[in-house]
């Protein structure tokens, strides 16, 4: 094996899992370097040794009811990129991701290539997730653009049996959808009044806009404090019970639609008005166009997967 392979670390308790992941790997020359572990106390001891590019582990591992392990993976700066493997008929894991920052899950028989096309993935959005610079109206728009599009990527895949599947209190991935598209619809629709109107509703901003980073972090810290979505941001939170798979292409299509109308109307405002005219946000209060672009995007990533936190 080569020395430029990536290094990948596999979590599972279960010996038949193992057994037919390494013979897979040997039978077609697995591109990564990899280690098998069988415990969560296994998987921080090397996690403690060694970096890792990215950890695929089973469900089971993510649940052990061992709080440990769980804060190291919600806490501990630098933590790999995850992946959960899933057994045919386990619940969607979006309770999984929110709570543990799992990146991406595959269930259960697979395709060898999609698996190894997965950890590609992850590695690459880690990648992508380093501070990000956008400082013109172009580069706004191009990763406005690839944040709505990963959305749609990100849901497209979920099959429609877990889509409208609920865990507790924590939202759907319909419901996520939903919240998205009714964030996107009120921005779309201010940014097209005239700019007079905006100036008298909500003055001009007297400073320069902040950072994507700054904006990313202030939001966060806010949810930290406790602040969540409410009145016409919640989702409907919707379960049909028939015609499952026409009402999520559905949804899909309405997610679409938002996405590329903002777009096209942002691509009328200029380079200097982005950061003269202010609009209020919900929980940070009020942003010039820019930075209220920069927490659309960040904002995608986050309810899409975990690659925004």
């Amino acid at each position: 094996m080569t020395n430029d392979k990536q290094f990948i670390l596999i979590a599972t308790p279960d010996e038949s899992m193992r057994k037919v992941l390494l013979e897979a790997f040997q039978e077609h020359d697995c591109p990564f370097h990899y280690e098998f572990v069988s415990t969560a106390q296994e998987a921080r001891n090397l996690l403690s040794q060694r970096n890792f590019h990215a950890i695929v582990m089973t469900k089971a591992i993510a649940l052990s009811g061992d709080e440990d392990t769980n804060g190291l993976i919600t806490s501990q700066a630098g933590f790999p990129p995850t992946i959960t493997l899933l057994q045919q008929g386990d619940a969607y894991p979006h309770y999984l991701y929110n709570a543990l920052k799992i990146n991406d899950w595959i269930t259960v028989p697979f395709d060898l290539q999609e698996f190894y096309n997965r950890i590609f993935s992850v590695i690459s959005r880690a990648d992508d997730s380093k501070p990000i610079e956008i400082s013109t109206k172009t580069q706004l728009i191009a990763t406005l653009e690839d944040a709505n599009q990963r959305v749609i990527n990100w849901f497209i895949k979920i099959p429609v049996k877990d889509f409208f599947t609920r865990q507790g209190e924590v939202w759907s991935a319909s419901d996520n959808l939903d919240h998205l598209i009714k964030s996107h619809k009120p921005l779309a629709k201010a940014l097209k009044l005239p700019k007079v109107t905006l100036q008298a509703m909500f003055g001009k901003s007297q400073n320069p806009s902040i950072s994507y980073d700054e904006l990313c972090q202030i939001y966060r810290a806010e949810i930290a404090k406790g602040a969540q979505a409410s009145g016409r941001y919640l989702p409907n939170q919707e379960n049909p019970a028939e015609k499952a798979e026409e009402r999520k292409k559905e949804i899909l299509h309405q997610f679409s639609n938002a996405s590329a109308e903002l777009v096209s109307i942002l691509e009328k405002w200029n380079e200097n008005e982005l950061d003269q005219y202010l609009l209020p946000h919900p929980i940070i209060g009020r942003l010039t166009i820019r930075e209220m672009l920069f927490f659309t995007i960040y904002h995608n990533l986050r309810h899409a997967s975990q690659e925004g936190d």
